[in-house]
């Protein structure tokens, strides 16, 4: 079961990684060498085919003529090792594997820290080159989000997800010495994770707490009885909407801003990408038991997103 197991792995490490080969910005080196440590315990056959490929072959040059690899490369490899591993643990219908999986991820988490270092590269040092193993780790763990059944594995995927993100940004933020972005993104993620846990309560929770809020403001503000409830209501769920994504833009603004020097792209780049993240939110009500897709609330999130980049760009991008 062992040998089928890493089999497994090394095969679908070895796919994702020739497929990445063509798409720019994607990891390639570290899934080949994800799948060459499953074919070391596997099949050596297989191992041997990789290591001496002439196509594949070169992206393990380093690592196995004891070049070594940077800090950051090798905790790039992890956490996509582990997002997909997350991703993997919701399938499995057996608790023995979803014990089995993490703990052989730790294993080989140890082996690529006791690696060799080596000084990264400038591109190595990019806090971009952060940002992409963010965006990978999530291309799993939403592929996940889609296919979860239960409200646990949406929390688990949810707090896996914000878990990795906050690790690899704060060494981003860390080695490139840049503490701004450091602040800017731990905000960035923990508005993100509290939209997604927000959206995952069911309808009838969202709702008991959302008209809690609505007898606290009329107990501030003096009663405003010549609101109905239900107007209120909605006035207090279509508001969270647009602070929500009011806060997103306006943190992504303080992110990108460490990124990039082209004014136009901070701005566009932490606009759409509060927008789309708006456009998920909705996607993924669908599968909340109460909750319901609404275009009205894309153009509310949207609005917000709009707004906050704006108010961010004004005060910290076109001034410097």
């Amino acid at each position: 079961m062992k040998r089928i197991i890493f089999f497994v792995l090394g095969m679908l490490f070895l796919v994702i990684g020739i497929v990445n080969r063509f798409i720019p910005g994607l990891p390639t080196t570290p899934l080949l060498i994800l799948s060459s440590m499953c074919f070391a315990n596997s099949s050596p056959k297989m191992q041997q085919w990789l290591i001496n490929s002439k196509f594949l072959g070169p992206y393990l040059d380093n690592y196995y003529n004891k070049r070594g690899m940077p800090t950051g490369y090798k905790l790039r490899t992890c956490a996509f090792m582990f997002s997909g591993m997350f991703f993997a643990v919701t399938l499995v219908p057996f608790w023995w594997l979803q014990i089995l999986i993490p703990l052989i991820g730790t294993i080989v988490s140890i082996h690529i820290f006791s690696a060799k270092k080596r000084s990264p590269s400038d591109a190595e040092l990019s806090p971009i080159y952060h940002l992409k193993t963010v965006g990978m780790c999530w291309l799993w763990l939403g592929i996940g989000l889609f296919m979860a059944n239960t409200p646990f594995d949406y929390y688990f995927l949810g707090v896996a997800g914000g878990v990795l993100t906050i690790i690899v940004l704060t060494y981003a933020a860390l080695s490139t010495g840049a503490k701004g972005l450091y602040v800017w993104t731990f905000l960035t993620v923990l508005v993100t994770v509290g939209i997604f846990i927000s959206s995952s309560m069911e309808g009838d929770v969202s709702g008991a707490a959302s008209m809690g809020f609505v007898e606290h403001i009329r107990s501030l503000l003096g009663g405003l009885y010549w609101l109905s409830d239900d107007t209120l209501h909605f006035l207090v769920r279509k508001g969270a909407h647009f602070a929500v994504f009011f806060s997103l833009a306006f943190c992504l603004v303080g992110v990108m801003k460490h990124l990039s020097e082209k004014k136009a792209l901070i701005f566009w780049h932490s606009f759409g990408v509060a927008s789309l993240y708006g456009a998920f939110d909705e996607v993924h009500q669908i599968f909340v038991e109460g909750r319901a897709f609404m275009f009205m609330d894309i153009g509310i999130n949207a609005a917000g997103a709009l707004f906050g980049a704006a108010l961010a760009y004004l005060l910290f991008v076109r001034k410097s």
